[in-house]
């Protein structure tokens, strides 16, 4: 395998989470499986294209964070 190129490490976490892509109302639901200080992997049927910019809501207990974003893998 290739050598790590994240500038952070990742660490599971499992939440359910809301994805919108700029300009559309509608969220597409998703699972976060990782999480680090400069991202997050989403597990998505249909991934979003690469440059995409996003807004995501992860939910865990009875709280959401929120933040915009960029798709930077796909």
């Amino acid at each position: 395998m290739g050598e790590e190129r994240r500038r952070t490490p990742r660490y599971s976490f499992a939440a359910m989470a809301e994805v919108i892509e700029q300009g559309l109302k509608a969220g597409i639901p998703t699972q976060v499986s990782e999480l680090s200080l400069n991202g997050c992997y989403l597990d998505m049927p249909n991934p979003l294209p690469q440059d995409a910019a996003i807004t995501i809501k992860i939910y865990a207990d009875s709280k959401f964070f929120e933040a915009a974003g960029t798709v930077v893998y796909s």
